[in-house]
């Protein structure tokens, strides 16, 4: 299914607009298997520009098939030096919020630990940003589409 970058926005919006509290942390989630892509990397720029670039200090990014990888602190290490230099410059923007998850394990007790770990990092985001989440309200671009799907729909 492939929809507008217009339509993208405005989903985009009404959802941030269901959350009442606005985004406290964004998750972008990669693959630790795959190289990161040039889709990958538009991604991003993709977020930073609907969002503005102060949206990386709510960004965590998580990768996936930490099963494949093995030794966390070993892998952390050989992205910071071995990565794309658009990544690498993506992590310190994101204050080195990187999460590697092992989505495969059947350990219960290793499952809870990476989830504590990453509402950590949530609650972590939360207080960096000295408790404030990031609201569409925020941005005056979001205001205007907002205003025009108040108008679209007020009709309904």
């Amino acid at each position: 299914m492939e929809i507008s970058i217009e339509d993208a926005r405005k989903e985009i919006v009404k959802c941030i607009d269901m959350s009442k509290d606005g985004i406290h942390a964004m998750l972008i989630v990669f693959s630790a298997t795959s190289r990161f892509s040039c889709e990958e990397q538009n991604t991003v720029e993709s977020i930073k520009r609907f969002f503005g670039d102060k949206i990386v200090n709510h960004i965590i990014l998580v990768f996936t098939h930490g099963d494949a990888v093995g030794d966390d602190v070993a892998w952390k290490k050989m992205l910071a030096v071995r990565s794309p230099v658009y990544l690498q410059d993506m992590i310190k923007l994101c204050q080195n919020r990187v999460f590697l998850f092992d989505n495969m394990t059947s350990n219960i007790e290793r499952r809870e630990m990476q989830r504590r770990k990453l509402l950590d990092a949530v609650d972590f985001v939360i207080s960096s940003n000295g408790g404030t989440s990031f609201s569409y309200k925020m941005l005056p671009h979001i205001q205007v589409i907002d205003s025009a799907f108040s108008s679209i729909t007020s009709g309904y």
